[in-house]
């Protein structure tokens, strides 16, 4: 059953009746207006955004569920009842051909609502939603080995939803955003929807690869307690493709990333302290993708300075790619290492281990699997990131049961 979530306190019938569309309160337009009103509302929860952030919708994406002798008549009277609002510009809705859909977002008269789970009123429309979605799915990963052995390993995935909802009674959530975006990721595992695709860039995206660290303890397989194998500093390790020859100072970064000992050092040079827990190792790590990796090249930051310093060489590549912009120097890396996780050694992890029932999903530079498979993941991910780097990185593996210890703001 599809998870289709409306605000608590919005009747539809009701509102269309006493605003004059009696004519529209059918069961089949109610469950078309639900569905968009729920793919706005989801569109910016899963992204941990606020309801006011306006979205795009694809006006073909819109008519396959909406159906094109719907789909003006379900925008307009949800536009008319203030329950969705489309994005203006100079008093006109925003759209360009080819370039940018129409941005849509829920109504301000619901942005503090809670917001509920219900299910279609008429069971055909239910199994039209699915069958799109299953079609995506196969879509997806129609001849890639590895995406396949994911949807697989999707549908053979478990989660215990009374415990996961018994985790987070009581929690204090820093904003009401956070509280739903963990209980819609819950009400997903309840509802049995699985969906997977990737961007543009070859990441895969897929049930588990949004949901907050700490539910993902509430994974198993058969029983199985699951484990993520991770290649340590796995962006940074890609920099070193940056070096066109060898030097000192490529030799100095390759042993830091190979031990895993890259922020440490940076961190002490810049403070003169080590980490006190991972936490702070996080924190940094975040600073770092942010102040280095992935910062416009005008801002010059403390942390930026003291890499420039250690790195001079790799520091002036970095930069020279960004020069445009730096989404396109992220995008070059997003891409490298979607071709080593998810073309490479996934295609070869599922080639060799398929047939062996492995569960295996990707969550964007590491993978998750059993205990029996650590092994195996483990060397033909390091052996897949040494053809590229020249060299193997450090690749660890953890329990996803210590995920509900981290460090995480609800």
């Amino acid at each position: 059953m599809r998870q289709i979530f409306i605000p608590s306190n919005l009747n539809l019938k009701e509102k269309l009746i006493e605003s004059g569309f009696k004519h529209l309160a059918a069961t089949h337009f109610i469950d078309k207006c639900h569905w968009l009103i729920s793919t706005l509302y989801l569109n910016n929860v899963i992204r941990k955004q606020e309801l006011s952030n306006f979205a795009p919708r694809n006006a073909k994406a819109l008519r396959s569920i909406l159906t094109s002798r719907y789909q003006k008549a379900v925008i307009d009277t949800l536009k008319a009842l203030e329950i969705i609002e489309v994005r203006k510009k100079s008093g006109r809705e925003t759209y360009i051909p080819g370039q940018e859909s129409k941005c849509y977002r829920i109504g301000e008269i619901y942005w503090e609502s809670k917001f509920i789970r219900v299910s279609a009123i008429n069971p055909r429309f239910d199994a039209k939603i699915q069958k799109r979605q299953e079609k995506q799915n196969k879509e997806a990963s129609r001849g890639h080995p590895g995406k396949q052995l994911f949807l697989e390993s999707l549908k053979r995935l478990d989660f215990d939803v009374k415990a996961a909802k018994n985790y987070i009674q009581g929690k204090e959530f820093e904003s009401e955003t956070s509280r739903r975006f963990y209980e819609s990721c819950i009400e997903n595992f309840k509802s049995g929807d699985i969906y997977i695709h990737s961007d543009r860039y070859g990441r895969v995206y897929h049930n588990v690869t949004n949901i907050p660290k700490r539910l993902r303890s509430f994974l198993s397989f058969q029983g199985q307690e699951l484990y993520m194998v991770d290649v340590s500093a796995s962006h940074p390790c890609l920099f070193s493709t940056l070096y066109e020859s060898d030097s000192p100072e490529k030799q100095k970064y390759v042993d830091l990333i190979r031990e895993d000992a890259l922020y440490p050092f940076l961190n002490f040079e810049l403070k003169g302290m080590e980490f006190h827990d991972n936490g702070e190792k996080s924190d940094f790590k975040l600073r770092f993708f942010k102040e280095v990796s992935y910062a416009p090249n005008f801002r010059k930051t403390d942390l930026f300075k003291e890499f420039t310093n250690q790195f001079p060489i790799l520091s002036k590549h970095i930069s020279q790619r960004k020069l445009k912009h730096q989404k396109y120097f992220a995008h070059e890396i997003l891409k490298k290492e979607s071709e080593i996780v998810i073309n490479r050694a996934a295609t070869k992890i599922a080639q060799h281990y398929a047939e062996r029932g492995i569960f295996l999903l990707s969550i964007h530079d590491c993978f998750m699997t059993t205990k029996e498979f650590i092994a195996p993941v483990k060397e033909i991910l390091c052996a897949e990131y040494a053809k590229v780097i020249g060299f193997e990185p450090k690749v660890k593996e953890e329990s996803v049961k210590k995920e509900k210890n981290l460090r995480e703001v609800f």
